[in-house]
């Protein structure tokens, strides 16, 4: 029996995997659960900041799948930085003044519909989105990374610009009208695209 670890990106909740983990052919965990055992084997699936969670931790994978992911958020291309970073920055003054508009707005951004959670943390909001300005590498599993090509939030650009050249990571861009939900809108196909990654 396959496990999984599903970490979800930067404001959501485990909601986000409401439509997925029904789909996958194993047991379902939650990255930060008291359920998670080091010991334990996982195919690990993150979207967006949760795919960096997942990489940066010293947990047992056989595979890591990346929905939206990146390892760079701002990119290491100049351009690409010049563009994202002042965007960042903007969002931290505005998730620093007024959390829960601020993640309304985001929410609209990618094309997510949902309430705001009540219990939002502005101190674990600022901490992730100060995370998103620095580089981390990638830990090595066998890794895919899918993408859309409307993401208003992690663009293809960024993602190409962040694993094309990384040994064992397989990229794939979809051709869906999804913006930055892709495992919350297309489950049958994120599912699908798992399905023929880990075996």
């Amino acid at each position: 029996m396959k496990n999984y670890i599903l970490a979800h990106g930067f404001g959501f909740t485990n909601d986000y995997w409401q439509h997925l983990a029904p789909l996958l052919d194993g047991n379902i965990y939650y990255f930060g659960g008291e359920d998670i055992d080091s010991k334990r084997e996982y195919i690990a699936v993150g979207h967006s900041l949760g795919f960096l969670k997942l990489n940066n931790a010293t947990l047992n994978f056989s595979h890591l799948i990346g929905l939206q992911g990146f390892l760079n958020f701002c990119g290491g291309d100049n351009s690409l930085r010049k563009i994202i970073e002042p965007r960042l920055d903007e969002a931290m003054e505005n998730f620093s003044s007024n959390p829960k508009t601020a993640l309304k707005i985001f929410y609209e951004m990618c094309g997510y519909f949902g309430d705001v959670p009540e219990n939002i943390s502005r101190e674990t909001l600022l901490f992730e989105l100060k995370m998103m300005k620095k580089f981390y590498p990638h830990c090595g599993v066998k890794t895919l990374v899918l993408g859309t090509q409307n993401d208003a939030i992690v663009c293809d650009a960024v993602i190409g610009d962040n694993f094309s050249k990384i040994d064992g990571v397989t990229v794939k861009i979809l051709n869906l009208e999804i913006n930055h939900t892709l495992g919350f809108h297309s489950p049958e196909i994120v599912a699908n695209e798992i399905e023929q990654f880990t075996n």
